[in-house]
């Protein structure tokens, strides 16, 4: 693709955070590779993946930063937190306990990042007879939690993933116009 003079280049690290078995990985690698694996193995430490986007006249390098959901590796997710533009805070709808837990995330990337904007998404949509939380108490998280934005994703059948990134990327880009 050519560049023309007024074209721009901009580069944004997200990053990824919840607990463990959400589908954050399941997540980026449906967005990245449009594959799904359903044999679970759980990140270990961070992973990062980079996907490139255009808009109009502005070329967008996503750089997607999965960060391990277990306790265990606080210490190595706070050791990649600087310089992050987004965070994506991923919980299971089949899952209450995941959503109880956002708290907890926030906190975390607040610590280390203050006022880094967040976003909320609720993963694995596609299990409608196993879903235990409503769209009405994710947006309650939402609110209390002051985030941008609440989606419902399925990372099995791809729903509203390349949304998600879209949206991300356009509020991205319009916060550095």
């Amino acid at each position: 693709m050519a560049e023309t003079p007024s074209s721009q280049r901009w580069i944004f690290k997200i990053i990824l955070m919840g607990d463990y078995a959400v589908g954050k990985t399941c997540i980026i690698r449906r967005y990245v590779s449009d594959t799904f694996i359903e044999d679970y193995k759980a990140s270990i430490g961070v992973d990062i993946t980079s996907q490139e986007l255009t808009f109009e006249k502005d070329q967008v390098q996503l750089q997607i930063w999965d960060m391990s959901g277990q306790t265990d590796f606080k210490l190595v997710r706070s050791q990649f937190m600087s310089g992050t533009d987004m965070g994506i805070i991923v919980f299971d709808l089949t899952r209450p306990s995941s959503l109880e837990n956002v708290s907890r995330w926030i906190n975390e990337i607040h610590a280390m990042v203050p006022k880094l904007p967040l976003v909320l998404v609720g993963n694995k949509a596609d299990l409608i007879n196993e879903r235990q939380i409503s769209k009405e108490a994710a947006e309650k998280a939402l609110a209390d939690h002051n985030m941008l934005f609440y989606t419902e994703t399925s990372a099995k059948s791809g729903t509203n993933i390349i949304q998600l990134f879209n949206d991300i990327s356009q509020k991205l880009l319009a916060d550095v116009k």
